[in-house]
């Protein structure tokens, strides 16, 4: 049925936001069709919200995220899986209709999110990249001076600002290499640090160069480089994240 426009009082046809004739807005359109919407399925919606296992015996498997959902070994976790690198409550995701938010709970070995583009990397970062995990250190030569009121004895100063340490198992610190000029490559067969062994990491991973903002992260791969989550941070549709050994997608 047409409505009259109230301007100039031509009929408007079903729909129509505008009157073809004069322009005036027809009032009342929008929230008539907004009322009469139905959507193909609850997940075009917000109560769609879901995040997909991607790794593990799980792998394929999907969890509504909507509004909120907890993930980690304990049984209490809405998300309960069995892996040994998950705290019993690791991550928290909460989803509205604008955005889905992700939080570490404290976890012994925290949130690792994909990086997209270039990431600008804080000191003591902590980065993943097939299976090894390296720690970003950012110093000055006025550090010591600043910690210890006095300044440490040491080699010519080559203008290195950040090195990146391999992580081991425990804790412990392996190798380490101090920045050079193009600054660092990781990568399994080209770069400072190699590891041939390493399926999961491509030829030439990523790599950290200095700029005048700082240390910035550029990923090559095919399967992503990860860093650590330090605060809430917002995800978007597809975005990749590790809790634990256990890769998830945001869908």
């Amino acid at each position: 049925m047409s409505q009259i426009c109230s301007h100039c009082g031509m009929p408007v046809k079903p729909g129509f936001k505008f009157c073809n004739v004069c322009g005036t807005q027809i009032s009342g359109i929008e929230d008539a069709l907004e009322e009469t919407v139905t959507l193909y399925s609850p997940l075009l919606g917000p109560q769609g919200r879901a995040i997909r296992v991607m790794t593990g015996e799980e792998a394929g498997e999907f969890y509504r995220a909507y509004p909120e959902c907890t993930i980690g070994s304990s049984e209490n976790a809405d998300i309960c899986l069995e892996d040994s690198m998950l705290s019993p409550m690791h991550a928290r995701m909460t989803t509205n209709r604008d955005m889905i938010m992700l939080e570490d709970m404290g976890a012994l070995n925290g949130i690792f999110v994909r990086a997209k583009d270039k990431v600008l990397l804080k000191d003591n970062d902590i980065i993943r990249a097939g299976d090894h995990y390296f720690l970003y250190e950012f110093f000055t030569p006025e550090q010591f001076a600043e910690d210890f009121g006095t300044e440490f004895y040491s080699s010519p100063n080559h203008g290195e600002n950040f090195r990146l340490i391999e992580i081991l198992r425990g804790g412990r610190r392996g190798r380490a290499c101090m920045a050079p000029e193009n600054g660092i490559v990781v990568g399994k067969s080209e770069g400072d640090f190699l590891f041939p062994e390493d399926n999961k990491m491509s030829d030439r991973h990523f790599t950290i160069r200095w700029t005048q903002r700082g240390g910035i992260l550029i990923d090559h791969s095919q399967n992503g480089t990860f860093v650590q989550l330090h605060e809430e941070t917002r995800l978007e549709e597809g975005d990749l994240f590790f809790a634990g050994q256990t890769l998830f997608r945001v869908i």
